[in-house]
This record gives C-alpha cells, sequence and structure tokens, in this order.
C-alpha cells in the first residue's frame, strides 16, 4: 500500500510534523549529563576569551616568572610524570627513562649478577639475595619496562 502524505497534509505542515520531530531526536540524545557539560564548558570557552581580553604585561611577566620558577625547582614527581592508573610515561623526561632503561636492561642485569659473582661467598650470600631480589622487586615495580625473573 503507498500513501501519498501530500493529499492529507500541507507542505507546511509536513515541514512542522519534521522539525518537531528533529527537535524530539536532538532533546532524547541529550541527557541531563550532557547538558551540564555544554554549559560548563561553554562557560570555560567564555572566561578563557575574557582572560584572552584583558591580560596586561604584568600578567605576562608573572607567568614567565612562574614558568621559570617551576623549571628551576622542579621536582622528580613533576618532571618524571608517570599516569596515575596506567603507570605509563606521561612526560617526556619519564618517556626518555623507560626508553634508556628498556635499552639498558640488558647491561644492568649484566652488572648485577657480575657484582653479585665478583663478590659472593658462603658469608654473605644471605645478604646478596636479599639485595636482588629487592632490587627486581623495586625495578618490576617502578618502570613499564619489564624484567624477566
Amino acid at each position: 500500500m503507498e500513501v501519498n502524505v501530500l493529499q492529507y497534509l500541507s507542505e507546511d505542515e509536513i515541514k512542522e510534523i519534521c522539525k518537531d520531530e528533529i527537535r524530539m531526536k536532538i532533546r532524547e540524545s541529550f541527557r541531563e549529563k550532557d547538558i551540564a557539560r555544554i554549559v560548563s564548558n561553554s562557560a570555560y570557552y567564555k572566561a578563557y576569551d575574557l582572560v584572552d581580553e584583558h591580560i596586561t604585561k604584568e600578567h605576562r611577566d608573572t607567568i614567565v616568572e612562574s614558568v621559570d620558577k617551576i623549571i628551576n625547582d622542579s621536582k622528580s614527581y613533576n618532571v618524571f610524570r608517570y599516569h596515575y592508573m596506567t603507570n605509563k610515561p606521561e612526560s617526556i623526561a619519564s618517556q626518555i627513562v623507560e626508553n634508556t632503561v628498556e635499552s639498558r636492561k640488558q647491561d644492568m642485569i649484566d652488572k648485577i649478577n657480575s657484582v653479585i659473582t665478583n663478590t659472593l661467598n658462603e658469608e654473605n650470600e644471605e645478604v646478596y639475595q636479599t639485595f636482588v631480589e629487592r632490587f627486581m622487586d623495586n625495578m618490576w615495580n617502578g618502570f613499564t619496562v619489564k624484567f624477566d625473573k
């Protein structure tokens, strides 16, 4: 069965129905959290524009001083950042550390084995075994680069 809608509705009525359906679909697609996020984001963008419009030379100098202070007073926790959930490198410095450890891990293992082999005797075997276990545990927990036990 085929129905010609134009026989029952005017073109303006069809347009109005289409507009109403589009409005309804848009409302359905926006959940409360989406609306809150959009409103919140729009406030940020407006605030960004206001800050950009009114920033003074004094503000610029303060920003430069703050950056200099951060660079000069930087600590390992802000230079060598790892993502808190994934423990993956988040900063350039932490990526360099990871890459260096990865590329040098066999050298480190060889050096540790050499020290242990050259200094190990019956009297201090337990001390070195404890050292190796603690060292390896720290390496497993401290880097995303993994060492085979």
